[in-house]
């Protein structure tokens, strides 16, 4: 496994305008990105990337047309651990409760004919939480 420092403020920059150029545009969802501070991480740059992909493409496909996705970062201090907090929220209609505790399972997914993904598990950056709060959808990663 290929660690360095990372720049994740860039590595999210980089995310939201492939998105928005693409996906996003397409379907006429606004991916917006807060200013962020600097964030720096130790860690795989590829598998960052790859989960920071992940959930902004699946905040897109959840939001309504015309809907929105809206990208933030911040660095944060707890039980003495510095963690750097990526954060993805969308309007789209949230997660079913009956769903909730699956998502993050390997190959799970809801798409009709879709295909599932490996899980964020399996990309070493496990989740803390999974949301719902003013009809958005929030998924969060926290790296140590």
């Amino acid at each position: 496994r290929d660690t360095r420092r990372l720049d994740v403020a860039a590595l999210l920059r980089d995310v939201a305008e492939a998105v928005r150029a693409g996906e996003a545009r397409g379907k006429g969802v606004a991916v917006e990105l807060a200013p962020l501070p600097a964030l720096v991480v130790e860690g795989d740059g590829e598998q960052l990337k790859q989960v920071a992909w992940n959930l902004v493409r699946n905040a897109v496909q959840a939001a309504p047309t015309g809907g929105k996705v809206m990208i933030d970062g911040f660095e944060q201090i707890r039980h003495g651990s510095r963690y750097v907090v990526a954060m993805v929220v969308d309007t789209g209609p949230g997660i079913a409760p009956g769903i909730l505790e699956k998502i993050f399972n390997p190959f799970f997914t809801t798409k009709e004919g879709g295909t599932a993904g490996q899980g964020v598990r399996l990309l070493c950056f496990p989740p803390r939480g999974v949301g719902k709060e003013q009809g958005a959808k929030r998924q969060w990663l926290t790296v140590p």
